[in-house]
């Protein structure tokens, strides 16, 4: 599928199982707990893991590239980009 690729197995079982260590092959402790938690708030609302997936990671890129661009345009001797080719 689209968006079950590298990690996503073992985020979604983090999400909806919990954390294993004993009786796996690879254990999922190496994993930041937060991705998982809010996978399971959005699953809550959206019925699907893999969807909240795709709507947490997402949601995360925009605001990092909007960060990321505020902070170069401030440490920027150039002028950012504004009005209709601009975010902000």
């Amino acid at each position: 599928m689209f968006g079950s690729r590298w990690d996503t197995g073992f985020y979604l079982s983090i999400a909806s199982e919990g954390y294993k260590n004993e009786g796996v092959q690879f254990p999922s402790v190496a994993f930041f707990p937060l991705l998982p938690i809010l996978l399971r708030l959005v699953a809550g609302v959206s019925g699907d893991p893999l969807v909240a997936g795709l709507i947490v990671t997402n949601t995360a890129l925009c605001a990092a590239t909007i960060v990321f661009y505020r902070w170069c345009g401030r440490n920027s001797d150039r002028p950012s980009l504004t009005g209709p080719y601009g975010i902000c």
